[in-house]
């Protein structure tokens, strides 16, 4: 067994072992391969959701391979860091775009938050969405643990709209409602179960200060795997959005997909909305990891942006950032939109 001392001596010599940075030059490639061929399959296209973590890994890499005496390995271990980089390079760049000067029209603070059926701390939950003081709310999951949070948020507010878990509470008034729906009827002699595939939904149609209407959804996707469950979501709630144009739109929730997968890339196609939410992870928060037993190891590590907010045209984006931590596995999206003159 080795003192301390000669465990120093020795160690330069492992990190400049040949071996070292062949392992590492390997492992990140591969890497690099799963997320460019991520679109081959719903699999290989979750690891393009965590791509903020496999960066990190990569630049882990390009660390151990530095002080190498392979100088091929060296270039070859920046290479393939850039390569891992590029998909979320748009992304980033959308992100530190600058906010619009001031702009005439209908301010709307907006939120969205999935309350999580295994809520911890549901009264915090409450005092953190309450201080908010959004105009609209959009909820996911308010049922389970988080089904008190709810009801007292729908009582503190004039307006609310109801559909299964999901919610939008307005300060303003709601001209009509309802849940998402395919808008044409379905051929059931030729239908598939994909067909009528519709997330958890619900919209409602407000009036806003100025007069205008304006169409607020709150929307639960599931899981990207397994099966094709998401696609067909996917593809049904842009069939009920179509239902719903003519107003200004702003659809919000949680859609369980993270930029650069191609599943987010799909839905920014398909739903012929413009995504406001750059950049901004909102998943695993603190809860969900203390839920596990991770609580003392792992604070608020936020991955991935699977929550997000989208706006059609009218509208222009004042700000939206990530709220702090609640009772729930997700943190909640807050922001302003002003809808234009």
């Amino acid at each position: 067994m080795c003192n301390g001392f000669e465990f120093l001596a020795a160690g330069p010599f492992i990190v400049r072992h040949p071996l070292l940075a062949l392992a590492a030059l390997a492992v990140c490639a591969g890497l690099a391969v799963i997320l460019w061929i991520g679109g081959l399959s719903p699999w290989l296209d979750v690891f393009r959701q965590f791509w903020g973590l496999w960066v990190v890994v990569a630049g882990l890499g390009v660390i151990l391979t530095l002080p190498s005496r392979l100088k091929w390995a060296k270039w070859g271990m920046l290479g393939v860091w850039a390569a891992i980089a590029a998909p979320g390079v748009p992304e980033t760049l959308a992100r530190m775009e600058a906010p619009p000067s001031y702009l005439e029209g209908d301010t709307v603070r907006v939120a969205t938050h999935n309350m999580w059926v295994q809520n911890t701390d549901p009264e915090l939950t409450l005092n953190i969405l309450t201080a908010f003081d959004a105009d609209v709310l959009a909820l996911q999951e308010s049922n389970g643990k988080a089904t008190d949070v709810g009801f007292t948020l729908a009582d503190a507010y004039p307006h609310a709209a109801r559909c299964r878990s999901t919610r939008v509470l307005s300060r303003y008034q709601i001209l009509e409602s309802g849940c998402l729906a395919r808008p044409a009827p379905i051929d059931m002699s030729t239908a598939i179960p994909c067909d009528w595939e519709v997330p958890p939904g619900v919209w409602a149609r407000v009036q806003l200060p100025s007069g205008r209407r304006a169409v607020f959804i709150s929307t639960h996707l599931t899981w990207p795997i397994p099966g094709d469950t998401q696609s067909c979501q996917r593809d049904g709630l842009a069939a009920a959005l179509a239902g719903l144009a003519g107003d200004p739109m702003v659809l919000m929730g949680d859609f369980n997909a993270a930029a650069p997968s191609l599943a987010l890339a799909h839905m920014d196609e398909a739903y012929g909305l413009q995504r406001r939410s750059r950049g901004l992870a909102t998943f695993p928060s603190q809860s969900l990891l203390g839920e596990s037993g991770w609580a003392g190891l792992v604070s608020d590590p936020m991955l991935i942006g699977i929550d997000h907010i989208y706006a059609s045209g009218d509208w222009v984006t004042e700000h939206i950032r990530v709220g702090p931590t609640t009772g729930s596995d997700h943190r909640p999206l807050v922001g302003s939109l002003i809808l234009t003159e």
